[in-house]
């Protein structure tokens, strides 16, 4: 492996081939899905594709799930996830879950609790 096939950089969705999207009314809200395969900017040949799914429901929440895979891929990524972009008008966004921040195995075990337990 080349040294500049070592790490996938930046920002991948955007060279999108095979986009196809859809929109469809669930009993809860309305369900948007996006699908596509995304070209890795600095090799050929090498691809991110999948999907991403968002639920909107009547209540307003936004149920974001999705699954992305490498396909004829070398190298490692570093860290893998979507960003969403809100309107500078929103006042409020609140986060149900693990919140904004990175993801990964055992996060849950660094959880505080607040306020903090006494000795025992």
């Amino acid at each position: 492996m080349r040294q500049r096939d070592s790490v996938w950089r930046g920002d991948l969705l955007r060279e999108v081939e095979q986009l196809q999207t859809d929109a469809r009314p669930r009993p809860e809200g309305i369900e948007l899905s996006v699908r596509a395969k995304y070209r890795r900017p600095d090799v050929s040949g090498q691809f991110l594709e999948g999907e991403y799914r968002m639920l909107i429901t009547r209540a307003g929440t936004v149920e974001v799930s999705y699954d992305y895979a490498p396909v004829n891929a070398t190298g490692t990524f570093l860290e893998v996830g979507l960003a969403l972009r809100m309107p500078a008008t929103n006042s409020e966004f609140r986060w149900i879950g693990q919140g904004p921040f990175a993801g990964y195995p055992g996060k849950d075990r660094l959880k505080r609790i607040w306020p903090l337990p006494p000795d025992e």
